[in-house]
């Protein structure tokens, strides 16, 4: 099941150690930045977690995106990147401005993540892959 965590406190910098997981997110409305933790979860999962997220009031097309990726296990196939991509192409009008920072604790990972950061600009989002959550943040210009 999808968690769309509410928009309490929320300490993206907090690293914790988690089993597997489905997706789950989090609005900061006032700093406009949304943060996607989890994703040990089949793909379908993930388009389920963004169909939520889009359709949230709390959304915003233009809101920074932080996707906190460091306790995921697993590395996504190509197809799940190309459907990803796809997936965001088809809501096009709901991520334009977007910025989207994916932060990893894996090689493969930081490897996959730049493969659909290429694949996210061909469609007009800017991705970026991070080792460090501070250094996504300072790009995404979220103060730290």
């Amino acid at each position: 099941m999808v968690a769309a965590v509410g928009r309490g406190m929320f300490d993206p910098k907090r690293r914790v150690e988690r089993p597997p997981m489905a997706f789950s997110y989090h609005i900061d409305p006032g700093r406009e930045l949304v943060t996607i933790v989890g994703g040990d979860a089949p793909f379908g999962a993930w388009q389920q977690m963004m169909l939520d997220l889009i359709g949230d009031p709390g959304y915003r097309p233009g809101f920074r995106i932080l996707a906190d990726h460091r306790g995921v296990r697993g590395v996504p196939t190509p197809e799940e990147l190309f459907a990803g991509a796809a997936f965001v192409e088809r809501h096009r009008t709901s991520f334009d401005g977007c910025r989207w920072a994916l932060v990893v604790s894996q090689t493969i990972s930081f490897g996959m993540g730049r493969v659909a950061a290429v694949h996210f600009a061909e469609i007009g989002v800017r991705m970026q892959v991070f080792w460090d959550v501070d250094a996504a943040l300072g790009w995404l210009g979220v103060d730290v």
